[in-house]
């Protein structure tokens, strides 16, 4: 289903840049260690004075009750010799390792910050060796799902300088938890939001740019994200942005073809629409916002392929 899982032979080349092993955000201005904890103790006092942290903690129970746990674990390793790639954080050192639970948010880091690096995937339950592997070459540390753009991030010490599978499920858990809720409460602004023309320039703008902010940040694997970015751009003449959200769309796979396409005459209009509605329904029930007949939250529909992700080999 997704070209970004096809096997390494298969995948396009990656530009080559080198790599520089440090905690660097994006962008000209690079923050200090001490800038980057006060920035992070800031966003969670802000979060537990709100008292969302509460909920977040029910909402991560709830989701580990239910049995749910990420396809894969990823990581990233240098093409020219088995070393993962980690961050190096000075205060206090520690050697974080880079981990995602999608491929495609694997390969969109890679993307991003042009690192000459592959992806390596694997089970949850085969997590044991290369855990074991990590902690020999001195991985104390770890950050999830690391966006490229982020400026700052969560990092988890390992217990026992060991990197869990508990602690990886209960971090997928509990982001997902974040993500879900606050792709929610941005998109319940815009459609849920009365006497308001969804068509109108303003609300075109708002919502690209809601869509965009959650794109590079922990939902780029969501197809259904470009989708809505490639129709709204389509819908503001904006051509080159409606092709780049459509290429990103496609890489997805064939499912994911020829959803975007400009159409014209009454025909068109109707096959534009009934795109808009299929990507919307995606869109809420891949971020919680469908309910089934049980009344819980309709499950998302995307599941990885793991038989195409390279293996681990001596990690």
């Amino acid at each position: 289903m997704f070209e970004f899982l096809k096997p390494k032979t298969e995948r396009q080349q990656l530009t080559s840049l080198g790599l520089e092993a440090t905690a660097e955000p994006p962008g000209d201005a690079v923050p200090s260690p001490k800038e980057i904890a006060d920035a992070m103790q800031k966003m969670q006092a802000a979060v537990r004075d709100s008292g969302a942290s509460v909920e977040f903690q029910r909402r991560t129970k709830e989701l580990l009750d239910s049995g749910q746990r990420p396809d894969l674990i990823c990581f990233l390793r240098e093409r020219e010799n088995p070393n993962p790639i980690v961050l190096l954080i000075k205060e206090p050192p520690r050697k974080a390792l880079l981990i995602f639970t999608s491929p495609v948010l694997a390969h969109f880091y890679i993307q991003t910050k042009q690192l000459r690096a592959e992806v390596v995937g694997m089970k949850l339950d085969d997590i044991g060796p290369a855990a074991e592997s990590w902690r020999t070459r001195g991985c104390n540390a770890f950050i999830m799902d690391l966006s490229p753009k982020a400026p700052v991030f969560n990092l988890l010490d390992a217990k026992d300088n060991l990197i869990t599978r508990e602690q990886l499920v209960w971090c997928w858990a509990n982001s997902r938890v974040i993500r879900n809720w606050q792709a929610q409460t941005k998109l319940q602004e815009i459609y849920s939001k009365k006497d308001s023309n969804p068509a109108s320039p303003e609300m075109l703008q708002k919502q690209r740019a809601v869509l965009e902010l959650m794109r590079d940040y922990g939902s780029f694997d969501v197809p259904f994200v470009h989708w809505m970015i490639a129709l709204i751009a389509g819908m503001q003449g904006d051509e080159p942005g409606r092709m780049a959200a459509t290429a990103a769309l496609e890489s997805f796979g064939p499912d994911f073809a020829g959803k975007t396409a400009c159409l014209e005459n009454r025909d068109g209009m109707k096959a534009w629409a009934d795109s808009m509605s299929i990507a919307q329904l995606g869109l809420r029930a891949e971020f919680g916002m469908l309910k089934g007949p049980d009344g819980l939250p309709i499950k998302s529909i995307l599941k990885s392929e793991t038989k195409t992700v390279p293996e681990v080999s001596g990690a």
